[in-house]
């Protein structure tokens, strides 16, 4: 589970640059599907419903955002990372939204 003690967040632009958008899409995804799609601090997890298709469940996925737990400039490719759900994303981010 997430440490959410309160620090000064690693924004997600600066790896962002560092490797691109498009690496970052495909590092978000490995890592999200590396934890089985799941908040890894609530274990929050998006459900499949009977007769939803692949595109339906893709849309909830990007409630699943990648939280840097430490940046790794020199090969970013390698920094840890984790998954978290939009609420304990802006929890663990509460520095940036005051």
């Amino acid at each position: 589970m997430k440490d959410l003690n309160l620090k000064i967040s690693l924004p997600n632009g600066e790896l962002k640059e560092l490797i691109g958008n498009e690496e970052f899409l495909k590092l978000t995804k490995d890592v999200s599907d590396l934890h089985d799609n799941t908040c890894q601090c609530c274990g929050w997890k998006p459900k499949t419903e009977e007769g939803e298709d692949e595109g339906q469940f893709e849309y909830k996925k990007k409630h699943l955002i990648l939280e840097i737990v430490k940046l790794n400039k020199d090969n970013p490719e390698l920094s840890e990372t984790t998954i978290l759900c939009k609420s304990c994303y802006m929890i663990n981010h509460i520095d940036i939204a005051l």
